[in-house]
């Protein structure tokens, strides 16, 4: 059964539940088309390489710097130059899940901006990003560059936070441990260092668009810590509210691991209370109360 929080000032039918989704496509709604960027630390390649696997008509790739292996599902498409690899993109227009990425030698590269933009706005299914370099950290803090969100119309953002981070040392698992509140040697990762990623990251998202926080290194313990980080998050939000729009759509996704298991889910969105024939017929029928972040 989903655990259940409890939050404030909503109608006497809370605490609200956290639902729970099998998929991370389902998790983080996902629909049928779009351009999904994963920012952060902690999880971005293995939450595009888990939506390669379910949404195999994806098509992915990358802002900033990929491994050798890319996704490590479905097609990987390197080429030396932009020009070689849009010949290389056309011959394989049909086949997905593909990944496309420039060869840099010890890693994997971006494609040119304008290349990258041509092909989301062509491909009929999702397009999966990887927008942010952590250097294989937990935590990271947004810098100039970093992330690099791709040129498109709509950017749907996950923003990605490695919560196995917390209570080890700030220098191993942070990017750029001297820049974290505190830092000093011999700290360890605090959540007031989790609340200020996630208040850095909403302060650079793009204004519109889907919005996820997504949690890892999340189990039934640590469902509090959850939604306080979303509490933060959405409060950050607020605070841009002359660059963000505050009524986007926006859902907090916890889990222990991104490769296997479920998810818990909050939507923060308002939802109307079903029609008492519905409610009859279905289990989970949602209520009209507040998320317990929101």
């Amino acid at each position: 059964m989903a655990p259940r929080l409890s939050t404030r000032g909503v109608a006497k039918h809370a605490p609200v539940p956290a639902r729970r989704a099998r998929t991370l496509g389902r998790a983080l709604g996902l629909g049928a088309d779009g351009c999904w960027a994963f920012v952060g630390a902690g999880g971005k390649t293995a939450a595009i390489r888990r939506l390669l696997h379910e949404r195999p008509g994806s098509l992915a790739s990358t802002t900033t710097s990929l491994d050798r292996s890319g996704f490590d599902c479905g097609t990987l498409a390197v080429a030396a130059d932009a020009a070689a690899l849009g010949r290389l993109a056309v011959r394989l227009a049909h086949v997905r899940p593909l990944t496309l990425a420039i060869d840099a030698a010890t890693h994997l590269g971006a494609p040119a901006a304008a290349q990258l933009a041509a092909w989301i706005a062509a491909n009929p299914s999702v397009t999966l990003v990887e927008a942010d370099d952590a250097g294989r950290r937990l935590v990271k803090l947004p810098v100039p560059g970093a992330p690099a969100w791709p040129v498109a119309g709509l950017v749907h953002t996950v923003v990605v936070v490695g919560c196995d981070a917390l209570d080890r040392p700030l220098a191993e698992v942070a990017s750029r441990p001297r820049s974290w509140h505190g830092a000093r040697p011999g700290a360890r990762v605090r959540a007031v260092h989790l609340e200020q990623m996630v208040r850095a990251y909403a302060a650079v998202c793009p204004p519109r668009g889907a919005l996820v926080l997504l949690l890892t290194g999340i189990d039934a313990g640590r469902l509090e810590l959850a939604t306080r980080l979303g509490r933060a998050f959405r409060r950050a939000l607020r605070a841009h509210h002359g660059s963000q729009d505050a009524k986007r759509p926006f859902r907090l996704v916890a889990a222990r691991h991104l490769g296997a298991g479920t998810f818990w889910v909050w939507p923060s969105v308002r939802t109307r209370a079903a029609p008492a024939s519905r409610r009859r017929r279905s289990t989970g029928a949602a209520l009209s109360v507040r998320s317990p972040f929101g």
